[in-house]
């Protein structure tokens, strides 16, 4: 019986790992996100609020213009939260505008989520006029 003692050398579609180009790169799965990059709903809650606050200080409700607002004001917090640095996070921003009469609502989500990863936050904005609902969900991207 005669044993080899000469290197063994895998090779992927005929080239020699030993030959292999540094264009190949390593597998990038995280399976968690680092903790500086996770998603905070204090922080996100703090950012939402900035933005209503600043886009509905003086609004009127009007139902021509509350689809177009609604649309202006997701997009505009998607964008802010993106801005945030929370890598492989898949943004979903919900908004709900009604006239103020006095009356109550009732909103309510259900997902299906890693606990340890995804989150969400909420913030509600009134004035005279209307009250905003707003609802941020963080959902990481494995």
């Amino acid at each position: 019986m005669a044993l080899s003692t000469r290197p063994s050398v895998s090779t992927a579609n005929g080239v020699p790992e030993t030959e292999k180009t540094s264009r190949e790169s390593d597998n990038t799965y995280i399976l968690r996100p680092i903790f500086q990059q996770r998603f905070r709903p204090s922080v996100v809650k703090d950012c939402i609020h900035a933005v209503l606050k600043e886009e509905l200080a003086n609004a009127e409700y009007s139902p021509e213009d509350m689809p177009q607002l609604t649309k202006h004001l997701s997009e505009n917090i998607k964008d802010k939260l993106k801005e945030m640095g929370f890598d492989r996070y898949k943004m979903v921003v919900q908004v709900m505008i009604g006239e103020q009469r006095g009356e109550g609502v009732f909103m309510a989500a259900r997902c299906f989520w890693d606990a340890d990863t995804d989150n969400y936050t909420h913030d509600v904005f009134m004035n005279d006029s209307l009250f905003c609902v707003v609802a941020a969900f963080g959902c990481f991207y494995y």
